[in-house]
């Protein structure tokens, strides 16, 4: 299908991302499918920092085709890995009436569906908590195959939620219960609820805010 019609469906609809790259001052947009990063001795190069118990993983794998980023914990219960842009602060900001539209995707997947919390989305720097890429599909996934999350928030007070392009449902922010007006970055976290190793793979994600909108 033609690329605009890509990038016009799932958490993306309605936004033209193909234009924001064109126009830096209309939208804030980063991306990656991890063909450019390097990880060395399980600690990564190229825009982000790592954190994770002992015996925590990351390691990159061929997709055939592209790269997709394993991250892992070790076989003890309760220990967890963390990713996230190498950044003292994020670069997205959702703020309730803003108007200003946020959209992110992730395709990912986790095998392991049993006793394994995921957080997949945008966080506070050092945070892996706030707006969540999750759904009450992730228990049929374990099916080793990749699926695509995401959500938008239409610069007022609700997020649609998506999964592999299409809406399952909506929720409306209110500001005690997330990061209203805090500063977000791409962030991904993995951590088993059992003495059994847990792997969260992500083979891409995209992120973008329309700044101009009102305008």
């Amino acid at each position: 299908m033609p690329q605009s019609q890509f990038y016009h469906k799932g958490a993306f609809r309605g936004i033209d991302l193909p234009m924001l790259l064109m126009s830096p001052r209309n939208a804030i947009v980063d991306f990656d499918n991890f063909t450019q990063l390097q990880v060395t001795d399980g600690n990564t190069l190229g825009g982000y920092i790592s954190t994770a118990d002992a015996g925590g993983t990351l390691i990159q794998e061929f997709q055939d085709p592209g790269i997709a980023l394993q991250i892992g914990t070790d076989g003890d219960d309760n220990d967890g890995s963390f990713l996230g842009r190498q950044t003292a602060v994020g670069a997205f900001d959702v703020s309730l009436n803003s108007n200003r539209r946020v959209a992110f995707e992730s395709r990912f997947k986790v095998v392991q569906g049993a006793e394994v919390a995921i957080f997949v989305g945008l966080a506070e720097a050092g945070l892996d908590q706030d707006l969540i890429v999750d759904s009450e599909n992730m228990s049929e996934d374990a099916d080793d195959a990749f699926h695509t999350y995401g959500f938008q928030f239409d610069g007022a007070k609700t997020l649609y939620w998506f999964y592999d392009y299409k809406q399952i449902g909506e929720s409306t922010l209110v500001a005690a219960e997330f990061a209203d007006g805090q500063a977000l970055t791409p962030t991904f976290a993995v951590k088993t609820g059992e003495a059994v190793e847990k792997d969260l793979t992500v083979w891409s994600w995209q992120a973008a805010q329309l700044l101009l909108e009102s305008d």
